[in-house]
């Protein structure tokens, strides 16, 4: 808190700022009345079809990956999945799914099982 300002009393109106800002005409760019924000290429452009190889941001989401990782979890015939295998079945880099992981491990649904094996609780 500093020393020097009003203290505040509950039930009391805020004091009175002692500077007003003036927004005058300045003659800065930020405030002519012409500018406007940039246009996004929006949604058409994602899937381009000249294209079709490119990945979206859905293709490489956390979300779609997860998914297809508790899937192949669930496919496991005992229920434990090797972590290396499933980043080259899903074709991710390891860290991509050592991040589902500790999320899953945090939330108490898997369980590491041994290194780089995990299992469902």
């Amino acid at each position: 808190r500093d020393p020097h300002s009003p203290a505040l009393s509950p039930g009391l109106p805020a004091p009175l700022a002692k500077r007003r800002l003036e927004l005058g005409d300045s003659g800065h760019q930020y405030l002519s009345d012409g500018l406007k924000t940039p246009k996004g290429k929006g949604r058409a452009a994602l899937r381009s079809p000249d294209s079709p190889k490119k990945k979206t941001r859905y293709d490489t989401s956390l979300g779609l990956l997860t998914k297809k990782f508790i899937q192949l979890l669930s496919q496991s015939p005992d229920g434990v999945l090797d972590l290396n295998k499933a980043a080259e079945v899903l074709k991710v880099q390891k860290r991509r799914i050592y991040d589902i992981t500790n999320v899953l491990e945090g939330i108490h649904l898997i369980k590491k099982k041994s290194k780089n094996n995990v299992q469902w609780m």
